[in-house]
C-alpha cells in the first residue's frame, strides 16, 4: 500500500485526512476557511507583517477540519507586482500541515506544503488558495494536494500538482 511520503500509514485510514478524493499519487483535501481575526496591512510597505487565524472546514460536508493561521511579510515588488513571503499552518487533532510561498496575488495563489507533524509528518505537495469574497477577512477555498509516493523522498514541483495538465 502506498503511503504519504514520510507519513505514518494511519493517514490512509484517518477520517480527518481520509475523506478527500484521490487521483493517482495525489490525495486531495478540499477546505474552506473562516477568518476569526486579522492583523497588519497586506498593502503595507516592504517589511510590514500581516496575518490571520480562524477555522477550516471540509468544503463538501462542512465538517470541521481544524484551525489555521498565517503570517506574511511584504517584500519589495518585483518588478511592480506585490510580493509576500507567507507561512501557513493547518492544525488538526491528528497533526499539523505547514506551507509557505511567495504569493503575488491575494485572490488566487499557490503555496508549497513543506511538512507537518503527527500523521502529516513529512507531508509534501502544494495548496491552491482561492478567495471567495472581497475583504481581508474573506474566506478562502484551500485545496491541499498531498503527494503520495512510498518509494521516493523527492520534492514535488508545486505547479505540476496544483495545475494538472500544465506542461513543463
Amino acid at each position: 500500500m502506498a503511503t504519504m511520503t514520510g507519513l505514518s500509514p494511519a493517514v490512509a485510514a484517518d477520517p480527518v485526512s481520509g475523506s478527500g478524493s484521490k487521483d493517482g499519487n495525489v490525495k486531495v483535501i478540499d477546505l474552506t476557511t473562516s477568518v476569526n481575526g486579522t492583523f497588519g496591512d497586506p498593502e503595507g510597505s516592504p517589511g510590514s507583517v500581516f496575518g490571520a487565524s480562524g477555522t477550516a472546514t471540509r468544503t463538501e460536508s462542512g465538517k470541521e477540519f481544524g484551525l489555521f493561521g498565517f503570517t506574511c511579510t511584504v517584500l519589495p515588488p518585483f518588478p511592480s507586482t506585490p510580493v509576500r513571503q507567507c507561512n501557513t499552518t493547518f492544525s488538526t487533532p491528528q497533526g499539523q500541515i505547514t506551507l509557505q510561498g511567495l504569493p503575488r496575488s491575494s485572490d488566487e495563489f499557490h503555496e508549497v506544503i513543506t511538512g507537518g507533524g503527527g500523521i502529516y509528518t513529512g507531508a509534501q505537495g502544494c495548496a491552491a488558495f482561492t478567495r471567495l469574497a472581497p475583504g481581508d477577512d474573506a474566506p478562502f477555498r484551500v485545496v491541499l494536494f498531498l503527494h503520495e509516493d512510498s518509494s521516493s523522498k523527492r520534492a514535488v514541483p508545486p505547479l505540476l500538482v496544483c495545475a494538472p495538465g500544465v506542461e513543463f
